[in-house]
């Protein structure tokens, strides 16, 4: 059965469009560090400027810790400043909201940046606020709670969410801060059994992706979580503006530590590693709406029976991304882009000497930041490779996304519409006049504007041989005397 496909133009005009691609490798880049043991975290912010830390001059072991590399760029990728924190520093997160910029982490005595030293106890949670500069506007250290695994999220009015553990690195705290960093709101979700690994704000609730630690349930509030019979309870908890605990949606783990969690106004979005009976740990993608109801749910394909992903995760508009690890020797990872009902949008394989963590993604507008540490040439879905001159491990971040493309001299028209079928085409392309009217001719041309394929006009229906052109994005343009032209896109597979 053949299918046709209508594309609605909207504008009657001869001149300039614009045109947007599917996803490509817009561009990578690499810094050079030295004894670079991870990325430990990656942020954009609202100018979609780049930001990057981790661990450097350290063993390498977990949890990294050591002196801190940070460094800003430009959109592109080019180093606007960079410094260093200086001390025996583990980074948990990085956010930028505005053009500030959020870390927090674990310390183990002095922090020292630009010159001043900051802290020196011996193990403390901390949180520094930074502006577009790199200046600290305000810092909190805490002694009773952990920062190994902490994470950040934001808020309306420049509030600022930090999800810490307790100092013995069971329980959670929820911490919210002020723009100037007092502390306007807290709650120990619980001192022991609660394991909070990714935290989410949309429009006055929080949200949150854990599991159980140990063999006890646990009552938060009036909302009460079971431990599982099979192993461990995964769940995401869902708090309003008091943190007073509203809806919980409960699954089985064996460790769901690699959790993650976004919202926006399409719903809640959510990573977890689940396990099935008799004993299989499986990786899903769940949707729920604000009120917990599961909207649809997903396992992800993985490289091998029971892997673990290892997964960074991010949101904008209606596209979720992963970049989540797919080998067993970190030689490989890849990129899967969703649309809002968790149908698979795309894939692009990163493939050279990694690591097993230290794989982030953020959004930059539509698009994805993705940052990592390698050691050997990145081959990027066979679309660009990144040389590698070492020294060790070194970061990188790459672009993901659709480049705009303003070809001149096409002219669009709703009032006519041709059916255009196959569509993708890879052998023929079948241009049907749906009424009576004049012959009319065809023309192929692609994204830079270069005519590839014309034919004479004709009454009816045209057949056009498309076998000898590249794989691609081209546009045909159908010519009928004494009306306007009109441009369909025509995909080339």
């Amino acid at each position: 059965m053949r299918s046709f496909f209508y594309f609605s133009l909207l504008l009657i005009f001869t001149g300039n469009i614009s045109i947007a691609q599917d996803e490509i490798v817009l561009w990578a880049k690499t810094f050079t560090v030295s004894n670079c043991v991870e990325m430990g975290g990656l942020a954009v912010d609202s100018s979609e400027n780049i930001i990057i830390a981790g661990v450097h001059e350290a063993p390498f072991s977990l949890p990294f810790k050591g002196d801190v590399y940070l460094k800003k760029t430009n959109p592109d990728g080019n180093i606007i400043w960079q410094k260093e924190l200086l001390g025996d520093i583990v980074i948990s997160d990085i956010n930028a909201q505005n053009e500030d910029i959020l870390i927090s982490g674990q310390a183990f005595g002095i922090i020292t940046i630009d010159g001043i030293e900051y802290g020196g106890d011996p193990y403390y949670l901390y949180v520094f606020r930074l502006d577009s500069e790199g200046n600290v506007l305000w810092y909190y250290f805490d002694l009773d709670k952990s920062g190994t695994y902490s994470n950040i999220a934001f808020a309306e009015n420049n509030q600022c969410i930090v999800h810490a553990r307790t100092q013995s690195n069971q329980g959670d705290w929820i911490l919210i801060f002020d723009e100037n960093g007092a502390i306007v709101q807290s709650r120990l979700l619980h001192p022991t059994i609660t394991l909070i690994d990714d935290i989410a704000y949309y429009q006055g609730n929080y949200y949150m992706s854990g599991d159980l630690n140990g063999l006890s349930a646990v009552v938060i509030d009036t909302v009460f979580i079971p431990q599982s019979p099979l192993e461990s309870t995964a769940f995401v908890l869902a708090l309003n503006s008091s943190l007073i605990a509203q809806w919980v949606a409960l699954d089985t783990t064996l460790n769901n530590s690699n959790g993650k969690i976004e919202v926006n106004e399409n719903g809640v979005f959510v990573f977890q590693e689940n396990l099935e009976p008799p004993f299989s740990i499986t990786s899903h993608l769940k949707h729920f709406d604000y009120s917990g109801n599961k909207i649809k749910e997903i396992e992800l394909p993985v490289f091998s029976a029971g892997a673990a992903l290892l997964p960074s995760m991010t949101l904008t508009g209606d596209r979720l991304a992963l970049y989540v690890k797919n080998s067993f020797s970190s030689n490989s990872f890849k990129l899967m882009i969703f649309d809002d009902d968790l149908d698979l949008i795309t894939e692009k394989s990163i493939d050279g000497n990694s690591d097993q963590y230290s794989n982030h993604i953020r959004f930059q507008k539509k698009n994805f930041i993705l940052g990592h540490i390698y050691e050997s040439t990145l081959n990027l879905n066979n679309e660009m490779t990144l040389p590698y001159e070492g020294p060790g491990k070194q970061p990188y971040v790459a672009k993901i996304g659709v480049e705009e493309v303003v070809i001149s001299g096409i002219d669009e028209i709703p009032a006519k519409v041709f059916e255009i079928y196959p569509n993708p085409a890879d052998q023929f392309v079948n241009v049907v006049p749906t009424g009576m009217g004049s012959a009319f001719g065809i023309q192929i041309i692609d994204i830079t504007g270069k005519l590839m394929i014309e034919n004479t006009p004709e009454q009816n229906t045209q057949s056009v041989d498309v076998s000898g052109l590249a794989e691609g994005v081209y546009f045909i343009r159908i010519l009928q005397s004494g009306t306007l032209p009109e441009t369909h896109k025509l995909l080339i597979k």
